[in-house]
């Protein structure tokens, strides 16, 4: 029995096996600050759809929120739709991963399964972004399409294949901005191979459902209102500068890293959250890169680009990283391909594989364990302000869970803006010992010293720093 076209489908499975556990165990993906944005403006489109509401305003454009709304439709309930959604543009993500391995390295049938279910699925940015309704993989998945879209019309010029390119750019840049930084080069490649090939008018035809696409997706959302306010990529953010800073402060707060930027990016080759031997099989890739075509070239290209970008932000952060990774991955197949070679022709072999699995399933476990209790405590803080629904609350970091756990709740947010005045029958929410040196001299704690200055009388108290006042 032929075993490879099974294991071709294991990715998928595991993908899905996890996603039906933490589910299982009550996890609905929802935590932290972006997951409950998009939540939000999901929630705002539907009803734009059902109701005929007003656009809402959003530093994030409304790729991701409409794909979750139209989800939310066709399942019943828009927390779903978003993580569907996260869901299939996973298994998207993998089938064109697959594919491109396909076009880019005939042969090596086994090695390609094992490197996709071993490097790439079990990767532990990778496998928590399917499993979180945020807008990394639809991003993702949409960017690896118009790659999987430049490889296959160089080797078979469709005209089909320039209007699914249009597809895939306008979701790639209405879900993530950062697209924007990486788009431009498989596009020039298309244009450049419909000039060279003669497909003027499939070219002008993709170009024109490009603008159309863009166009109605954006009238769901008024974003770009506050892009220069606060979006991480806006000039108060992004500095050339900080390509060599390890410490920034800025809007997002105060923050000292082990590593200057233009090292953090790097991450993608040997960061515990991606592949700790990446290094090694880049090595090898490099040893044969003689042997490797133009095309392939090419493709390290927007790699670079992004990664240098990424390293002008005020912030370091894995999830930003994702967008690339999967490409990278693909390009150092060649080194993986060899040391899976030297690896197998010793007896140690499933030694190795084994201790390689158990080590990924650790770091996902790692993973995945902070976003699920985070999730386990919102809900719980949501369970306990119950009884304080109807009086105001000043707070801060867990103001947009509670907004859209606690429907009609009103909180001010002690990030958006100083105060002036402050409401004596409001309550506080706050984490004293989680901000103050993480927002020193920044709104939260200018807020919260503002707000000392009348008594502050402890009401509830969470085990982990979080404690409700009251005004007196």
């Amino acid at each position: 029995m032929n075993f490879r076209p099974i294991f071709r489908y294991l990715p998928y499975l595991l993908i899905i096996t996890v996603f039906c556990v933490l589910r299982w165990m009550d996890f609905d993906g929802f935590h932290g600050q972006d997951s409950y944005e998009y939540l939000r403006l999901a929630r705002n489109i539907q009803d734009q759809w059902l109701n005929g509401a007003k656009p809402t305003d959003a530093i994030y454009p409304p790729g991701f929120p409409v794909l979750g709304a139209a989800f939310g439709l066709v399942v019943g309930s828009v927390e779903w739709g978003l993580s569907l959604a996260s869901l299939f543009f996973a298994f998207l993500c993998c089938w064109f991963f697959q594919r491109i391995l396909d076009l880019l390295y005939p042969g090596k049938e086994w090695e390609k399964s094992f490197f996709t279910l071993f490097v790439l699925v079990l990767c532990p940015a990778f496998m928590k972004a399917s499993q979180i309704p945020m807008s990394d993989m639809a991003a993702l998945s949409c960017f690896m399409g118009l790659i999987w879209v430049c490889l296959s019309f160089d080797k078979n010029p469709r005209n089909g294949l320039l209007l699914l390119a249009a597809l895939f750019t306008v979701l790639a840049i209405s879900t993530r901005i950062a697209t924007l930084v990486i788009i431009p080069f498989p596009i020039f490649f298309l244009a450049w191979k419909s000039i060279e090939k003669r497909k003027f008018f499939a070219l002008i035809g993709g170009a024109l459902l490009f603008g159309f696409l863009l166009f109605i997706l954006f009238q769901f959302s008024t974003s770009f209102g506050k892009f220069n306010a606060g979006h991480p990529y806006s000039p108060d953010h992004w500095n050339f500068l900080h390509i060599f800073q390890k410490e920034f402060h800025s809007k997002e707060g105060n923050a000292l890293y082990t590593l200057p930027n233009f090292i953090f990016v790097t991450a993608i080759f040997y960061h515990k959250a991606f592949q700790f031997w990446g290094v090694i099989y880049l090595i090898f890739t490099i040893l044969s890169i003689r042997e490797r075509p133009q095309i392939w070239k090419l493709l390290w290209l927007p790699i670079g680009v992004y990664l240098l970008f990424m390293a002008g932000l005020s912030v370091q952060n894995e999830r930003y990283l994702l967008l690339v990774f999967p490409l990278s991955l693909i390009l150092i197949f060649p080194g993986f391909a060899r040391v899976f070679e030297i690896v197998k022709s010793t007896r140690y072999w499933i030694p190795v594989l084994l201790v390689h699995l158990a080590s990924q399933l650790y770091l996902n476990f790692r993973s995945l364990r902070g976003p699920f209790h985070l999730s386990a405590f919102e809900k719980n803080l949501a369970m306990d302000l119950q009884p304080y629904r109807q009086r105001k609350i000043y707070s801060f970091s867990v103001d947009v869970s509670l907004k859209q756990r606690i429907p009609g709740i009103q909180i001010y947010n002690m990030w958006a803006e100083r105060f002036t005045q402050i409401d004596p029958n409001a309550l506080v929410l706050f984490n004293v010992p989680a901000f103050e040196k993480a927002w020193k001299n920044q709104n939260p704690m200018i807020n919260w010293d503002r707000l000392n200055q009348h008594k502050l009388v402890p009401v509830k108290l969470w085990p982990n720093g979080w404690v409700l006042y009251e005004i007196n």
